[in-house]
């Protein structure tokens, strides 16, 4: 489902010409590489992760650009596939981590958004926000197909756009809005 989505974000991220973020998302990674990598540390993949790191491995940050030019929306940048499962590995000494919640989008200053990956648990495949100064991580999205399709609807009104210095902004209260009708049954926007 996310496929769709996925694709529809990379047509848009051309037509408004994000370059910076077009020249660093390096191509897909091969599917049972990724499941390896998942499997190694006792972790299921759900399909959308494996299709969007089949999409791009992430974001290439060895390239010198500043962390507004890497962003896939507004504050965030894909992290490449190494980087994620490294981070895994290094968050989980960490009692503020789960061993089920797993990096996929990164700010650069500690937050994340992470993937729930615990089987049999309600919100499996969730998104959720890890703020380094906050101790509870609220649902955001019901699965990465629902956060990227809130991302590009939000680009496709120009919710999202770029700025003069080649960064991805948006007006949070008309972003929260996109988000609340496209995941209504989720808490955190309709608060």
């Amino acid at each position: 489902m996310v496929r769709s989505f996925l694709t529809r974000l990379g047509e848009l991220l051309v037509a408004i010409d994000h370059r910076s973020l077009l020249e660093v998302l390096l191509p897909g990674a091969q599917e049972l590489e990724i499941r390896q990598a998942f499997d190694a540390r006792g972790l299921t993949p759900s399909e959308d992760i494996v299709d969007l790191y089949m999409w791009s491995r992430g974001s290439d940050t060895t390239q010198g650009l500043k962390l507004g030019q890497l962003w896939m929306f507004p504050g965030f940048y894909l992290l490449c596939l190494d980087d994620a499962l490294a981070n895994y590995d290094a968050f989980l000494p960490n009692g503020r981590w789960s061993r089920w919640w797993f990096p996929v989008f990164a700010d650069g200053g500690g937050d994340f958004y992470f993937i729930e990956l615990e089987p049999g648990m309600a919100w499996n495949g969730a998104i959720r926000r890890f703020r380094i100064e906050y101790d509870e991580q609220p649902v955001e999205f019901a699965s990465l197909a629902d956060q990227i399709k809130t991302i590009v609807a939000a680009l496709e009104t120009g919710v999202i756009a770029l700025d003069s210095y080649g960064r991805l902004g948006a007006d949070a209260d008309e972003y929260a809005t996109i988000a609340q009708h496209l995941n209504p049954t989720i808490q955190w926007w309709r608060e």
